[in-house]
């Protein structure tokens, strides 16, 4: 991003607020009496394909794997990794050159699975609890 902040931060959020494949940051400011959210839009060419992941319903501790000609990829959806921050339930996987997905698939807290075969790359898929 080449960015460059001169403050007292304390907290930070990665998410794609747009839908447009680049992970945009939200970051916490600390005043002395309040605190003033910054919102860094990643402005960044766009270099290679993606997906992200929208989980809905219950979901915290989510696991969600995304399977390619490359390889496969598996993140886990947290409740935070920053202080007073909370992340949501979309995940980005970056995928390079890759430009097919062989599937989605996300095994949930209560041992269930859903999987999406197929789906198309450079845009944000959501899934639920079957």
């Amino acid at each position: 991003m080449g960015l460059s902040q001169r403050f007292d931060s304390r907290s930070a959020v990665s998410v794609d607020m747009d839908s447009d494949g680049r992970l945009d940051l939200i970051v916490a400011e600390q005043l002395p009496a309040d605190i003033t959210l910054h919102v860094l839009r990643n402005a960044v060419k766009q270099t290679g394909h993606w997906v992200g992941v929208r989980l809905r319903g219950r979901c915290m501790g989510s696991q969600v794997t995304v399977r390619y000609d490359g390889g496969a990829v598996t993140r886990q959806i947290i409740s935070g990794d920053s202080f007073r921050a909370q992340q949501p339930a979309t995940l980005h996987f970056g995928l390079g050159n890759f430009s097919k997905i062989k599937s989605i698939q996300a095994r949930w807290p209560g041992g269930g699975i859903t999987r999406l075969e197929n789906p198309s790359v450079d845009q944000l898929h959501e899934l639920r609890p079957e």
